[in-house]
């Protein structure tokens, strides 16, 4: 983030464990993260935002303990999040994504 011209970010490179843990998805995440910004904390870098999107549908689809989960609903939502997390590497941005017509059919945006 650049704020009065200032740009603030956490250097991760000072925190090796981070790259060598194991365990977690979010180790995996690191390690791309720190690839597509060849260490370089202080690059925006917007794949890293689709990174952690992926990992946050991971979680959703692998972690969360839903109630309800006979509905029709519960059984769509999750299909979509599958359908997400299947394709959002694809993109190179969050903005990308966002915009892309997946999204738009998804919640049934229509082309006027």
């Amino acid at each position: 983030m650049t704020y009065n011209s200032n740009h603030i970010y956490n250097d991760l490179s000072k925190d090796t464990e981070l790259f060598t843990s194991v365990g977690d998805y979010q180790f995996d995440i690191y390690r791309m993260m720190r690839k597509e910004t060849n260490d370089q904390w202080e690059l925006f870098k917007p794949a890293t935002n689709i990174y952690w999107l992926h990992y946050v549908l991971d979680k959703m689809l692998m972690s969360v303990h839903y109630k309800k989960t006979n509905t029709i609903l519960h059984s769509n939502g999750l299909s979509n999040l599958e359908r997400l997390k299947n394709v959002i590497l694809s993109f190179n941005s969050a903005k990308g994504f966002a915009e892309s017509e997946l999204i738009l059919d998804l919640i049934g945006y229509k082309k006027p």
